[in-house]
């Protein structure tokens, strides 16, 4: 008859769309093992002074960075429109 190969694949993957469904329920019965709940992590307490100190560090790296990037745009977008220009 006509249409039996597509019947059988539509049942097949309803099969096993609900094969992967009960895997995904039996993998989180036990959240335990997938919180994290291990908190043996140990931070080094550091003076407000220093810390101060890093923070300024990490802002003048954000603005040289961000300085960085937009000179780069800009000289890529004059090489874009130079190259467009000279092309056409």
């Amino acid at each position: 008859m006509a249409g039996e190969g597509h019947m059988s694949k539509i049942s097949s993957t309803l099969r096993e769309n609900k094969k992967s469904l009960l895997d995904r329920k039996r993998l989180f019965k036990n959240k335990q093992n997938y919180t994290g709940n291990n908190n043996n992590l140990k931070f080094v307490k550091v003076p407000e002074e220093e810390l101060e100190k890093i923070k300024e560090k990490i802002r003048i790296k954000a603005k040289k960075d961000k300085k960085r990037l937009n000179l780069i745009m800009v000289f890529t977008t004059l090489l874009i429109v130079a190259l467009f220009y000279y092309l056409f």
